[in-house]
């Protein structure tokens, strides 16, 4: 029972702190510097690393998926089918996104936690800022903007080098990767990508500040809440990519 209020308490807390986050902006000009400054970290920083993992991911499903098809009626051109199904509503959102969180979800929870821990948020708040708004929503709006971009090239990324490694290993000729990618396509997969990379982008950033912004103790303790912050952020988005999926794939 004790747990169970803890739990709620913090979900209240994490809900009135991105009420707060959303208020009105006190000066227009620092909030896009923040803003422009947390578009680097979060995309720049992370690009070249969502382009190797995305690299091995897709080469990894292609060579897997002619692995399973064993039976020599089947064409080959529906490894590209699969390869494409797979990369574009499970592998590139929530795949990439965990490792997002990782990445991006540790830095932010630690760079506001040592804020807190340097009184740097408490100065502010007595100069009359409202530190989650300028804190936390910068990096929101950044995580909603660049997220969806990495995710987009994670996609792109990963069915090219997929069709590398079948062409190269000789499982297919690209002629039929190339058909598989067409084949059959439905755009709903695609809407329903979108839907998650939204939402993860947002939890992500928003967990992660939440996280570093109550952080209390020394440095140990920042560690320990953006470690969490990492653990929360990847239960949360797969019980979000659940319920998604369960709710677009039955309407």
């Amino acid at each position: 029972m004790k747990q169970l209020v803890n739990v709620l308490t913090l979900v209240g807390r994490y809900i009135l702190l991105v009420k707060s986050a959303f208020g009105r902006p006190e000066n227009f000009k620092l909030y896009w510097q923040a803003f422009i400054q947390q578009c680097e970290e979060i995309g720049l920083r992370t690009f070249w690393i969502v382009i190797g993992i995305s690299a091995f991911l897709g080469m990894v499903t292609v060579v897997q998926t002619a692995y399973m098809i064993t039976i020599p009626v089947i064409p080959k051109f529906v490894i590209g089918m699969v390869a494409r199904d797979s990369v574009i509503l499970e592998l590139a959102p929530t795949g990439i996104a965990c490792v997002l969180s990782a990445i991006v979800g540790f830095r932010i929870a630690s760079e506001i936690g040592y804020m807190r821990l340097s009184e740097q948020i408490d100065a502010q708040e007595i100069m009359g800022i409202n530190t989650k708004a300028f804190i936390i929503l910068p990096r929101i709006l950044a995580g909603m903007y660049m997220i969806p971009l990495l995710m987009v090239v994670a996609v792109v990324v990963s069915l090219i080098a997929g069709g590398i490694a079948g062409v190269s290993k000789g499982i297919l000729t690209a002629n039929e990767y190339h058909f598989g990618l067409l084949n059959d396509f439905k755009p709903f997969g695609v809407t329903m990508a979108f839907v998650k990379i939204v939402v993860f982008s947002f939890l992500i950033p928003s967990i992660s500040g939440f996280m570093g912004y109550y952080a209390k103790g020394d440095e140990l303790a920042v560690t320990k809440a953006a470690t969490q912050a990492v653990t929360i952020n990847c239960i949360l988005i797969l019980i979000a990519d659940f319920i998604i999926t369960s709710i677009m794939l039955n309407m």
